[in-house]
């Protein structure tokens, strides 16, 4: 993973059972956001992909099954 060398305007910590999530809200700009959404969207589509391309193919499991 590559370091990131952002600046952040907010830190927000959700408490769940069992979990303690926190996230770190980035202050970019809005081409940066709009450059990162569309990477996300690429891969969240390349994921989709070879999801219902296992299933076609009667594979037992998927990239979103661990084990």
């Amino acid at each position: 993973m590559r370091e990131s060398k952002d600046t952040y305007k907010e830190v927000r910590t959700l408490v769940l059972p069992g979990c303690i999530i926190t996230m770190h809200i980035p202050d970019i700009s809005a081409e940066e956001r709009k450059r990162r959404m569309e990477q996300i969207g690429k891969a969240a589509e390349s994921l989709l992909k070879d999801v219902m391309r296992r299933q076609a193919h009667g594979e037992e499991k998927s990239v979103l099954q661990s084990t």
